[in-house]
C-alpha cells in the first residue's frame, strides 16, 4: 500500500474512532467518502443510495412506533425535514465528515457552497450505507438514532432546520413574483396561554387558518402546510 493511502487509513481510522465506530472493514469506509470526481466507479453514489433508503425507514419506523396518535400526513411532513438535505448537511457539520471526504473536483472542494453543502450531506448517506455493510443493521440504526432522533425533538418543536416561510416566500417570489401575506384572524386563550390563528393570502387565494402559541409559530405551521401542500421543498444543487 502506497504511503499516502497509509496515511489516509490512518486518518479514517482515527475519525471514525471520534465518531464511536469501530469498523471491519476500512474499504467500505474509505468508498463512503469518496467523492465521484476522486474516482469516477468507485465512489460513494451507490452507498448513498442505500443509506437513503435504510435511513429513510429507521425514521419511518421510530415515527410509528413513538408517536401512536400522528397521522400519516403527519409522520410524512416531520420525516421529510429529518431527512431533508438541510438536515443531513447539520449532521454532516456535527460529525465533521467534510474534513475526510476525498474530492479533486474543484466546484465540490472550493467556492461553490451549495455543490459543497450537497456533497458533505450526501457523503452522511454514504456512511450509514457503510456502516450497514460493515458492522449490520442494529449497529446503523443505533447510529442513526444518536443522531437524527434530536432533529425529530426539533422538528415537533416548530423548530426545524427548514425555514418554511424563507422557503415559501423564495419559491413565490421566483415563480410568480410575489410574496404571501400573513394575517392574524383570531387570538383566543386566556392571557398566558394564547392562542394564535393565522390566514395566509398568496394573490387572489386565501390559505388557513393556522394554529400556534406563538404568531411565530402559527406562521410558520402554515408555511410548512402550504408548501407539504404544493411539493415546494429545499434542494441543493446536485454535482
Amino acid at each position: 500500500m502506497p504511503d499516502k493511502e497509509k496515511e489516509f487509513s490512518k486518518r479514517l481510522r482515527a475519525y471514525l474512532k471520534s465518531i464511536s465506530i469501530r469498523p471491519r472493514n476500512l474499504e467500505f469506509y474509505k468508498l463512503a467518502v469518496s467523492h465521484k470526481s476522486y474516482d469516477a466507479f468507485d465512489n460513494f453514489e451507490r452507498l448513498e443510495f442505500l443509506g437513503d433508503s435504510f435511513l429513510g425507514f429507521c425514521i419511518t419506523l421510530y415515527l410509528y412506533d413513538n408517536f401512536s396518535h400522528a397521522t400519516e400526513g403527519q409522520m410524512s411532513k416531520i420525516k421529510s425535514q429529518v431527512i431533508s438535505k438541510q438536515s443531513l448537511y447539520e449532521v454532516a457539520k456535527s460529525i465533521g465528515i467534510s474534513d475526510i471526504i476525498r474530492a479533486q473536483d474543484k466546484r465540490v472542494t472550493r467556492h461553490n457552497k451549495s455543490r459543497i453543502n450537497a456533497t458533505i450531506a450526501n457523503a452522511v448517506e454514504s456512511l450509514v450505507g457503510a456502516i450497514v455493510l460493515d458492522r449490520g443493521v442494529r449497529y446503523a440504526t443505533r447510529f442513526i438514532h444518536q443522531h437524527f432522533d434530536p432533529l425529530v425533538d426539533l422538528v415537533l418543536r416548530g423548530e426545524g432546520l427548514i425555514d418554511s416561510k424563507s422557503l415559501l416566500q423564495n419559491h413565490l417570489q421566483s415563480t410568480r413574483g410575489i410574496r404571501p401575506k400573513y394575517q392574524i384572524v383570531e387570538v383566543s386563550g386566556a392571557e398566558h396561554d394564547k392562542t394564535y390563528s393565522v390566514i395566509v393570502k398568496i394573490a387572489k387565494d386565501s390559505y388557513g387558518p393556522y394554529r400556534g402559541k406563538s404568531i411565530k409559530e402559527a406562521e410558520k405551521k402554515a408555511a410548512l402546510e402550504i408548501c407539504s401542500q404544493y411539493g415546494i421543498s429545499e434542494e441543493f444543487s446536485q454535482i
